[in-house]
């Protein structure tokens, strides 16, 4: 029997002599050993239904979703007509304008989009790569599965096994429903590669991580764990020497800034966002398949825990019941090379505590528990903890797969190994139908008007009126992208809350001075603002309705009847109306200044004065508006201060607490008249405090009051 010093489990290799044989046996079938994997991945791509997303102009699968992978194509038709040579190369102006960062924060895959950016001339105009991509990631799954196998056992076809139930993982494969980059789990299994060899590490390692920076920033932040555990081991055990542990850190370290910082991760002012403890990892997550990764049982998504979705399989779950029998009735002792698996261990499970984080469930049951207050920087950056359960799952499927080919006759190893492929594959095969759906999915686009046409050939631009940061127009993106017309607005992952409240100020005075740009179009979020460009706008401009979307055309030169367009007229807002100010509600369309954004049950102002408009029209009665909210207090500030303005004159001066209260004020009918049916409303917050300043957590936001709901009656 051979023995695999360089392995995982050392001294206890499978007799493989033929395989093994000599150096020079194995330079003259280094070729099996890309296009056998290869073969695999396409296969078992091509059995979840993949040759539909292949035609570089098909892009029905992709619009249909209205989901992100609008967002991520939508990222890449603006960004291929950027120039060629921009800085940082990933800026993506067109898609946001000032709200914009780069291709990076839309998670369109930017090694791909700097690939094909210089044949953009060359390219279809509704040309899409991610059906390309989405082929190169099972055939580079079942690539690296095949040789870390190789690497660690040394026989062919059990690595050929083994590239088959990687590629079947339902991790990676959820993410073929709307995270095409993140399909790119195969980056993980690089890392592991490189760490579990024993030789030119420099290279492979620099290469690989400024892959991974160019696919997903959660790929670059698991590959760069591996790596730098790789580095601490090294050292740790003086495996090799200080100098040369130093130097390659450096090479690397400069190697992946300067690749981050050329494709534009730092381009935004702020990477950090809400959500840490909501897209985490269950702890019975790779045992629950929720609704359609597997036909033996099912299981249930629990609100976000989508993001920690780490089903294991029924092959893989049978092979680890193996085993554990072999373990533990059996007796078979768990040898393994303690300076590559300890390290790596420890690594895995520190990576799925921080995967649960500190809202930990168990099948949709939470307890919590506090972090510090320094951790907040990294949580709110990698808000989905849950995608750091990845290593920990290809961990245990390589561990279950080498410990029982180690334990058993190679003959048995290969048997029951198939076994568990074939059941892999079987227990997917209602996901396989949702993937086959998916892809196959067929697209009409909604904005089916000649108006269209018409405006991209006037207009320079598309403005949405006020910007949101989380757009619902993407159909509008995507119609402006083909003609290489920016857009102001759209689904980013990191907006600046800074400058999206500046932006829409700056919507807002626009609209009240009827200072619109004749070479934009114009497209409305807001109802208030809405009907105030109703109200405001000139003969020469369409105010109307275009498939569904409220659209001003400034000085428009277009079709209106002929193209069945109706001017719009002004719309009340309803009298006895409940506006929730939180996620389900509407409250968009009446803010205007000093709001943050819209959570679960309401939404904090962020500046010491906050205002809101709302239009009533023609009224004869008081308008009486109520609001229910809650005051930021903190130990060295229980109560604030809220002093109230309608249009512009006090009216009245709250003090609140952190218990929710309810207060009325009562706007006079001859103001509402002189302000051409607009109530305008001003909260001063002289009171308000970050939760920084008071001590009490490290977000710098100026919080003053928490708005839960409005009614409003007349």
């Amino acid at each position: 029997m051979e023995h695999n010093k360089s392995g995982l489990f050392p001294g206890m290799a499978i007799n493989v002599s033929a395989s093994m044989n000599t150096s020079k046996a194995d330079s003259a079938t280094k070729g099996v050993d890309i296009i056998v994997p290869a073969v695999i991945g396409l296969l078992v791509f091509l059995w979840f239904g993949g040759s539909a997303v292949l035609h570089p102009t098909n892009i029905g699968w992709i619009m249909s979703s209205a989901g992100d992978p609008v967002q991520h194509y939508v990222g890449w038709q603006s960004f291929r007509h950027t120039p060629l040579l921009q800085w940082p190369l990933g800026r993506n102006w067109n898609y946001g304008e000032d709200l914009s960062t780069s291709i990076v924060f839309t998670d369109s895959i930017p090694l791909f989009a700097l690939i094909f950016k210089p044949f953009n001339i060359f390219l279809p105009a509704d040309f899409q790569y991610a059906g390309i991509w989405l082929l190169v990631c099972f055939m580079l799954q079942a690539i690296f599965a095949w040789a870390l196998v190789r690497q660690l056992l040394g026989d062919r076809i059990i690595a050929a096994i083994a590239a088959g139930i990687f590629t079947f993982t339902p991790a990676m494969l959820l993410r073929g429903l709307g995270h095409e980059a993140l399909v790119g789990q195969w980056i993980v299994l690089a890392a592991l590669n490189v760490y579990f060899s024993d030789r030119r590490k420099t290279l492979r390692w620099t290469l690989l991580l400024c892959i991974a920076s160019l696919v997903h920033a959660y790929l670059l932040v698991i590959a760069l764990a591996v790596w730098a555990t790789d580095a601490i081991r090294l050292f740790a055990y003086r495996l090799d020497s200080r100098a040369n542990i130093v130097k390659r850190v450096a090479i690397n370290s400069v190697a992946v800034l300067g690749t981050m910082w050329t494709i534009g991760y730092f381009f935004p002012a702020s990477t950090a966002t809400v959500g840490f403890g909501e897209y985490r990892f269950d702890l019975l997550s790779p045992f629950n398949p929720e609704e359609i990764w597997s036909i033996f049982y099912s299981g249930k998504v629990h609100g976000g825990d989508y993001e920690g979705f780490a089903y294991l399989g029924a092959g893989v779950i049978l092979l680890v019941a193996i085993d554990l029998y072999l373990m533990l009735f059996r007796k078979q002792r768990v040898a393994f090379d303690r300076k590559k698996v300890l390290p790596l261990a420890i690594l895995a499970v520190c990576l799925v505590i921080y995967a649960a984080s500190n809202r930990v469930g168990v099948y949709g049951h939470t307890f919590a528990y506090p972090l510090p207050r320094f951790t907040t920087k990294l949580t709110s950056t990698f808000r989905a903890s849950g995608r750091f359960a990845w290593p920990g799952v290809y961990l245990v499927i390589l561990g279950a797969i080498v410990y029982f080919a180690r334990r058993v006759n190679r003959n048995v190893a290969i048997a029951v190994l198939g076994c568990a492929l074939v059941l892999q594959a079987v227990d997917l095969s209602k996901a396989a139908g949702t993937l086959r759906e998916r892809w196959g999915s067929q697209w009409t686009n909604p904005l089916s008007s000649p108006f269209w046409a018409a405006a991209l050939h006037q207009y320079r631009q598309i403005h949405i009126v006020p910007p949101t940061g989380l757009s619902d127009f993407n159909q509008l993106a995507v119609l402006g992208a083909a003609k290489a017309i920016p857009i102001n607005d759209g689904v980013i992952a990191r907006v600046d809350d800074a400058i999206l409240a500046k932006e829409r100020s700056r919507a807002a005075y626009m609209i009240g001075t009827r200072s619109f740009d004749p070479a934009t179009l114009y497209v409305f979020s807001s109802n208030f603002l809405w009907n105030a460009a109703v109200e405001n706008a000139k003969p020469t401009d369409f105010v109307g309705e275009v498939n569904g979307y409220k659209v001003y055309a400034p000085n428009w030169h277009g079709c209106v009847s002929t193209c069945g367009l109706k001017p719009a007229v002004a719309e009340p807002y309803p009298s006895g109306k409940a506006t929730s100010f939180g996620t389900a509600g509407d409250s968009n369309d009446v803010i205007i200044d000093g709001w943050s954004v819209m959570e679960p049950s309401g939404r904090w102002t962020d500046a010491d004065f906050a205002s809101l408009v709302i239009y009533v029209g023609k009224v004869t009665n008081p308008v009486r508006i109520r609001f229910d909210f809650a005051a930021f207090t903190a130990p060295s500030r229980t109560q604030q201060k809220i002093e109230v303005l309608s249009s512009g004159k006090p009216i009245v001066q709250w003090t609140a607490g952190n218990d929710e209260v309810t207060k009325e004020i009562v706007i006079d009918p001859a103001e509402i008249d002189a302000n051409r049916g607009f109530v305008n409303v001003t909260f001063r917050l002289p009171d308000s405090i970050s939760p920084q300043q008071a001590g009490v957590s490290s977000d710098t936001h100026q919080l003053g009051i928490f708005m839960k709901s409005m009614t409003v009656n007349y």
